[in-house]
This record gives structure tokens, C-alpha cells and sequence, in this order.
């Protein structure tokens, strides 16, 4: 009997000390969202961690504060989800994620997950050798019905025109099919995905 009351114990001190760690994890990522600028970013990186969430806050606060960068740009797009796992991280910033958590951090977060889709748009008019990478993600994107990720790439498509076919005709054939029958009629430039507070 002592030995499972030690056994809980520990699990209880071990879940304390996630949700601790947790919550450190998302203070950081909100003060990385609200950096003003470059400077304020390094020094809100310093203590950060590394995890998905802070990098890709990271990458996404750099890019906009030096919007023509193609460095930063390219980070940006390196930075898409490749896995459900990372998906949801993308899709909970906003969401209260841990017990402490401010209402302005919480805000901070959200605007990351609401400005994403035209972030990434705009990075990829920079970087135009990232097109295969961010037309695979948008299989993706778009599986949330709130995502205005094809709305925002018909300026994409527009701007490169057959380059943009030639890229998206690169995507695995799974992928080509999703992207022609639930995110956009490429041809055409047509968004078929289009966010639920829009229809």
C-alpha cells in the first residue's frame, strides 16, 4: 500500500511540474508574438526553449518584422506543419492552454493563428522556390473549416500563374487529388475551401 501511495505521489509532482513547464512554455511564446521588434524578439528568444510552438512563433514574428527578408521569409515556410501533431499546435494558439495563462497572452496567440494563412501567402510571393512546400501544406491547412489558407493563396496562384501549376503538379498524387477537389480549382484560380464565417 505505501509503495502505490508513493507511486501517486510522484505522479502527481511529475504532473504539476508539466503543467508548470507547460505554462512557461506558453508565456514565453506570448511575449515572443508580442515582440516590437528585432531586438525584443532576441531577447525574448534567450529564455524561450525550443520547442515547435516557440520556433514557429519565432519565424512568424521575424518575417513580420522585416516583411521583405527572404531569409526570414524561407524560415516562415519551413516552419508549416508537416504532422497532425504540429497541425494542432497551430490550431490551439489561442486556446487557453494551460491554467495561468492571461487573457493577453492567450490574444497574442490567437492573432498568430488568425494572420498565419496570409503570412505564409506572402512569404511564398518571396521565396517562389518554397511553392511545392507551401501548395502540400494547404491539404492540410484547410482540413479546418475556419481556415482562410485558400482564400489567401488565390493571390498566389494569380501572381505566378504556370509556375504555380507546375508546382502543385510536383505534389505527390494523393495531395494533387485533395488539392484539386477541396482547396482550390487551380485553373482557374478558385478557392473551393472557403472559411465557414464566409459562406
Amino acid at each position: 500500500m505505501k509503495h502505490i501511495w508513493v507511486k501517486l505521489a510522484i505522479v502527481v509532482v511529475w504532473s504539476v511540474g508539466v503543467r508548470a513547464q507547460t505554462c512557461r512554455e506558453i508565456t514565453a511564446a506570448a511575449e515572443l508574438a508580442r515582440a516590437k521588434s528585432l531586438a525584443a524578439l532576441r531577447d525574448a528568444s534567450r529564455d524561450a526553449g525550443n520547442d515547435y510552438r516557440l520556433h514557429l512563433i519565432r519565424a512568424f514574428r521575424s518575417f513580420q518584422l522585416q516583411p521583405r527578408s527572404k531569409e526570414a521569409a524561407a524560415r516562415l515556410l519551413s516552419m508549416v506543419p508537416g504532422d497532425d501533431a504540429q497541425q494542432k499546435i497551430v490550431l490551439t494558439l489561442g486556446d487557453s492552454l494551460c491554467d495561468s495563462e492571461s487573457a493577453a497572452d492567450m490574444k497574442a496567440l490567437a492573432q498568430v493563428n488568425e494572420r498565419f494563412a496570409r503570412e505564409l501567402a506572402t512569404a511564398v510571393l518571396i521565396v517562389p522556390s518554397l511553392l511545392p512546400r507551401y501548395l502540400a501544406y494547404s491539404t492540410i491547412a484547410v482540413q479546418d473549416p475556419h481556415s482562410d489558407y485558400a482564400v489567401e493563396m488565390e493571390r498566389v496562384c494569380r501572381a505566378f500563374g504556370p509556375m504555380f501549376t507546375r508546382a502543385l503538379g510536383e505534389l505527390p498524387e494523393d495531395k494533387i487529388r485533395v488539392f484539386t477537389t477541396q482547396v482550390m480549382k487551380a485553373d482557374a484560380c478558385q478557392p473551393i475551401a472557403i472559411p465557414e464565417s464566409d459562406q
